[in-house]
Parts: structure tokens; C-alpha cells; sequence
């Protein structure tokens, strides 16, 4: 109950500051469109406000997912990386940083988003034989963001390199479409499931003339009220 109500608020926080951020890059951006001003200092805003917005959805998936209150760490973790990532992307906006800063940079807002996008999937709730489907792609998308940010902090390029990285965001982008569809399926069933439990159980009975209460298998019953 006290990570419900810790995690709530977070996310209800997080997507205000997405929609207020939001609302700020559509404002600079219309502004310098009617004017035709579009310099350095209105790039800067618009890409400032554009990384608040995207760090906010991230932090705010990552709390939906800290609800359920199963591995929170991880959770923690993701908003960790993308509070880190924004801040970094801030100051790199503003300022002059190295191209090495820069590789850090783009490591942590890879592993922001990771997290982010495995926690979604594994917030729905799947049937016992489908659930191997988000350990696959939580899998898939771990070894793609440890493969990238090697290969971005050790400037490591190659052909095969690019064919593997490839293949795997192949099985995420598939096991990405297959969770929800797999999650709707399950929902109809229970839907179905449950509106059939719900039916009255009914029984219909007709008084022969000799008086005795028959159903339509010709099954003899003794009625008496009781109310």
C-alpha cells in the first residue's frame, strides 16, 4: 500500500512536467515559426524543454512499473538514468562538452530508455504460458543496450557488429507488438469469461394438470414457497 501511494504521486508529477514542457517546446516553436526568428537560442530552449518532456515520460513509465511494487530497484534505477540523461543532455545544450561526455550522455539516456520500454512490457499481466514472451524481449532489449553503449564508448565499428544490433532490435520490435496483442487476448478472455459467469441460472418450470411442476426434460419438481 505505501508503494501505491509513493508511486502515484510520481507519476501524476512527472506527467505534469511532461505536458507543461510540452506545452513550452509548442509555444517556442509556433512563436519562432509566426516571427521567422529561429536562432541558436531558440534551438536551445526548444531542445531544453524537448529533453524535459522525454525524461519525464521515461521517469513516469518507470514509476507506473515501481507500483506494482515487484523490483522497485529496477525501477528506481530507470528513473535514476533518466533524471542523469536529462541533466547531462541539459548541460551539453548549454554548454561545450567533449565528444567523450557526450558518450556518456547518450549510454545513459540508451539505458533510460531501456528501462523504461522493459518495465512497460512488463506491466501487463499475462496468461502462465505466454509469460516467457516478456522475459525474452526484457532480455533482447538488455543485450542490445549493453552492445550499443560498448560500442558507443569504445568507438567500435564493424560490420557484424551492425548486422547483430540489428537482428536483435528485430526480436524486440516483434516481441514488443506481441505482449500487447497477447495482453488484449487475455483481457477478451477474461471479459467473455467473466459476462458468462454472470449469467442468472434459470429454470423453468410448467404446472401439468395433474398439478406437478415439470421442466422441459420432463423432470417432476416439488415447489413451495419459502418467502
Amino acid at each position: 500500500m505505501l508503494m501505491r501511494m509513493t508511486s502515484q504521486p510520481l507519476q501524476r508529477s512527472f506527467l505534469r512536467f511532461a505536458i507543461v514542457f510540452l506545452a513550452l517546446t509548442a509555444a517556442v516553436a509556433l512563436v519562432s515559426v509566426l516571427t521567422g526568428t529561429m536562432g541558436e537560442l531558440q534551438g536551445r530552449v526548444l531542445a531544453t524543454s524537448t529533453t524535459i518532456s522525454l525524461g519525464c515520460v521515461t521517469a513516469m513509465a518507470c514509476a507506473a512499473y515501481r507500483e506494482r511494487g515487484r523490483h522497485p530497484r529496477l525501477a528506481d534505477f530507470g528513473i535514476g538514468c533518466a533524471g542523469v540523461a536529462a541533466v547531462m543532455m541539459i548541460f551539453g545544450i548549454w554548454a561545450n562538452i567533449s565528444p567523450t561526455t557526450w558518450r556518456f550522455v547518450f549510454c545513459t539516456m540508451i539505458w533510460a530508455f531501456a528501462c523504461a520500454h522493459g518495465q512497460l512490457l512488463c506491466l501487463p499481466q499475462l496468461q502462465r504460458e505466454h509469460r516467457w514472451t516478456q522475459n525474452v524481449v526484457v532480455a533482447a532489449i538488455t543485450v542490445l543496450s549493453s552492445i550499443g553503449s560498448v560500442a558507443i564508448l569504445f568507438e567500435y565499428e564493424s560490420e557484424w557488429l551492425g548486422r547483430v544490433l540489428i537482428a536483435i532490435a528485430i526480436v524486440v520490435a516483434l516481441f514488443t507488438l506481441v505482449v500487447p496483442i497477447l495482453a488484449k487476448l487475455r483481457k477478451g478472455e477474461s471479459t467473455t469469461t467473466g459476462s458468462t459467469a454472470a449469467l442468472p441460472e434459470q429454470l423453468v418450470l410448467a404446472r401439468g394438470i395433474d398439478g406437478v411442476f415439470r421442466d422441459a426434460q420432463g423432470l417432476s419438481y416439488h415447489v413451495a414457497r419459502i418467502g
